[in-house]
């Protein structure tokens, strides 16, 4: 199931998932009561395990630790959609800019494919933030 608050990760923009050596599973963890990020995986993760998230969008790459909320085959049978949550209230503000700057990046390349416009990252930011950046999800934390 998935939850409507939870940010989808663009495929566009390369992440990795790890699971961390450092194992503080959670007890349980309700995807309903928090919110999170959906990262489309070739591997099903295991629920409550602690994952390590590097997202590959600026250099250095972004690192973050988070826990699997759910792991659920996709329609078209290819992978899975990975939910990961997060237990502190500065990694799920860092996830969220990060995820706008994918966003971002996201809607740069989308703008060169369909108008032929070529967009500084400043630009495609500007852009982006007047048109969407509004009904971005927040993130809490569980």
């Amino acid at each position: 199931m998935q939850v409507e608050s939870f940010i989808h990760h663009p495929a566009e923009v390369p992440v990795k998932l790890a699971v961390s050596d450092n194992q503080f599973p959670l007890q349980s963890i309700d995807e309903t009561a928090c919110m999170g990020v959906y990262i489309h995986t070739s591997t099903r993760y295991p629920v409550n395990s602690c994952v390590e998230v590097e997202i590959n969008v600026q250099s250095p790459a972004f690192f973050a630790k988070g826990y699997i909320s759910s792991s659920e085959p996709v329609k078209d049978g290819i992978g899975y959609e990975t939910g990961v949550v997060f237990d502190c209230p500065e990694t799920a503000f860092a996830v969220r800019m990060i995820e706008q700057v994918c966003y971002i990046e996201q809607y740069r390349q989308k703008v060169s494919l369909t108008e032929g416009r070529e967009l500084t990252i400043d630009s495609a930011a500007t852009e982006w933030i007047t048109q969407y950046a509004a009904n971005f999800p927040e993130l809490s934390v569980v």
